[in-house]
């Protein structure tokens, strides 16, 4: 049996059609991307330092790739949301590892992860550590006058305990500061059959027009999630034979859980998921959401209870990159005040939860914080400290955070690998979205 190489080798957009499909929850097959641009589907059996090899549908035999050819890896969706941790940290180099903090003292950071096991790194490539991931911050609710959103075009209304209703065709919009992993809730609530549009991770405030986000309409057709992008129709990614006079209640809780980072978009209708869809063009950076009433019968019809939340905080907050590159450590808490000092300790306090110990200047007593007040922790940099040497390879994350790793094997669903800082490590596959290689590495 002869198989050419185009019967296997497919653009990306063709593959997300033959992978994903278009039922909820349904990416069964590992992708790898080919620096040329192709890419094979199928599943990934092992990975070492020449060979990456890949079990596909279409040949009796496993594949053989020459890793030197590899982009990236993505590996297929898990069933199961893996386990996530409270906190997140930062390396030196600029590697993120979601994890629990058991302790921290002059030398070093002791750590725990699900994923990779237990770590004890030295304080020099300790560069920031944040809490509170599981809270799943408030970014915006939307409780406040129309009048305050950044575009208000119809006639809007709030009422409280209503919500926004416009009385005619009617468009809000408001800039965020959108976090990369969110958590999007909102009620809608109808009289006549409403026809309803929300944009996200919106570039601008244009409600109708071409550009980068995500949009769910909810109508007399149903309700579907769709890519909205600048230089072509709208795709499809969810369609759900869900129509409002279906509805007795006529209300309907939305709950979408968006990663942009591995373009997957969670969807829960009255507390109940309905599936997860791929978003496989690179994800919109937009900062809007945007409230469209297309509906010229307006009265009746409501958007109640909108939040947006940092859900499970996907990056390290900008801030991070450029104030706050001192000498001394900083503890930024959760109402945004700072304190500069030098970390000393943290341990466990007698609730069971973190507290930190900070040493301040011209103060008698360290100060000792909960962590549960905590925002971010940031480490000062010595202008001595290490430099870290580049991993040729890139580990990503399920739900935020990546790791640079050199000469990485996969064998048998977890990843053997040297980190420049960890050492040697055994990294779990379930909590790996993709591998990337770095151009000209060998």
């Amino acid at each position: 049996m002869t198989i050419s190489k185009h019967s296997l080798l497919k653009p990306l957009t063709a593959v997300a059609m033959t992978v994903f499909g278009s039922v909820p929850g349904t990416l069964v097959a590992d992708i790898i991307e080919l620096q040329g641009g192709d890419v094979l589907t199928g599943d990934i059996k092992a990975l070492d330092a020449k060979t990456v090899t890949l079990q596909s549908p279409l040949t009796p035999t496993p594949l053989a790739i020459k890793a030197e050819h590899i982009g990236n890896i993505s590996f297929s969706a898990k069933e199961s949301t893996p386990e996530k941790h409270n906190e997140q940290l930062t390396l030196s180099n600029g590697d993120i590892l979601p994890c629990q903090v058991i302790a921290l003292n002059d030398q070093s950071l002791q750590i725990s992860t699900w994923y990779a096991g237990d770590f004890n790194i030295p304080r020099e490539h300790l560069r920031a550590l944040q809490f509170g991931l599981q809270e799943n911050k408030l970014i915006y609710q939307g409780n406040d006058d129309p009048s305050q959103w950044t575009t208000r075009e119809g006639r809007w209304s709030y009422n409280e305990g209503k919500g926004y209703q416009c009385q005619n065709v009617g468009t809000l919009a408001r800039k965020l500061e959108l976090s990369e992993n969110l958590l999007i809730n909102l009620s809608l609530v109808w009289k006549e059959s409403p026809n309803f549009a929300f944009r996200f991770c919106a570039e601008n405030d244009k409600a109708t027009t071409k550009q980068n986000c995500y949009e769910l309409t909810f109508n007399s057709s149903g309700l579907k999630i769709s890519r909205c992008l600048t230089n072509r129709t709208q795709i499809s990614l969810a369609s759900i034979n869900l129509k409002p006079h279906e509805i007795d209640e006529q209300k309907l809780d939305v709950e979408l859980r968006v990663d942009r980072k591995t373009g997957k978009i969670t969807l829960l209708l009255d507390g109940a998921e309905r599936g997860f869809w791929m978003d496989t063009f690179e994800a919109p950076e937009g900062n809007y959401i945007i409230l469209n009433n297309r509906s010229n019968r307006g009265y009746g019809f409501f958007i109640d209870q909108l939040t947006v939340r940092n859900w499970n905080a996907g990056n390290l907050r900008k801030l991070t990159d450029k104030k706050y590159a001192e000498t001394s450590d900083l503890l930024a808490d959760i109402n945004g005040e700072h304190l500069t000092g030098k970390l000393l300790t943290i341990n466990k306090g007698a609730e069971g939860g973190l507290t930190v110990s900070l040493s301040r200047p011209h103060a008698t007593k360290p100060a000792k914080v909960p962590g549960k007040l905590i925002d971010t922790l940031f480490f000062g940099r010595d202008k001595d400290s290490p430099t870290v040497a580049q991993g040729n390879y890139t580990v990503e994350f399920v739900g935020g955070g990546q790791l640079q790793l050199q000469s990485p094997t996969l064998d048998r669903g977890k990843i053997t690998t040297k980190h420049p800082i960890l050492g040697n490590c055994t990294i779990d596959t379930s909590a790996v979205s993709r591998i990337t290689q770095r151009k000209n590495t060998p």
